[in-house]
């Protein structure tokens, strides 16, 4: 008999050990969130975010290039309330917007200076909301043919272009 109880002492805590060590399944998060893990954003093709959890914020980097004026937009989806940032490659903020944009959806419309990489950042108004918008970056050049904006595209490069992956890949398919 005495050892049964210790039996059942010992399998009571292995028991509790079990129960309480699962934990919920970690969030993944969409898009990094600093400039070293943005996500790059291609002019005329929107991107899909999601800001998984109220705090979240969403970095995305491009190339701009001078004299182009780009806007900047987001598309509310089950995100209530957006915020928007755009910084230059040293981290200096070159404009914000709150509600630009139709239904507190952010939207900045801005004259490149400077040929440089960009960032982009996405979040919530006073970090309240998670939900799901869409980023859309245009330029006048969207309305171009395929074939111009990719030579363009590919003209701008260099080895520190935040684009350079996608213009790889451009240089590939047109070679096909």
């Amino acid at each position: 008999m005495k050892n049964k109880r210790i039996l059942y002492i010992v399998s009571i805590p292995l028991l509790l050990l079990t129960v309480f060590s699962t934990s919920p399944k970690a969030t993944v998060d969409d898009h990094g969130d600093s400039f070293a893990t943005a996500t790059t954003i291609t002019p005329c093709e929107p991107e899909r975010g999601d800001l998984e959890v109220a705090s979240d914020w969403d970095m995305f980097g491009f190339y701009g290039e001078q004299g182009t004026t780009y806007t900047i937009s987001i598309e509310l989806g089950s995100l209530e309330d957006s915020v928007m940032y755009l910084y230059d490659a040293d981290g200096a903020t070159v404009a914000s917007d709150d509600d630009g944009g139709p239904h507190y959806a952010s939207e900045i419309v801005w004259l490149c200076e400077t040929t440089a990489a960009y960032y982009i950042e996405v979040g919530s108004y006073q970090d309240d909301f998670a939900g799901g918008y869409t980023l859309s970056l245009t330029s006048a050049g969207c309305g171009a043919s395929e074939e111009s904006k990719s030579g363009c595209f590919i003209a701008a490069a260099s080895m520190n272009d935040v684009r350079l992956p996608v213009i790889i890949n451009k240089i590939i398919e047109q070679v096909k």
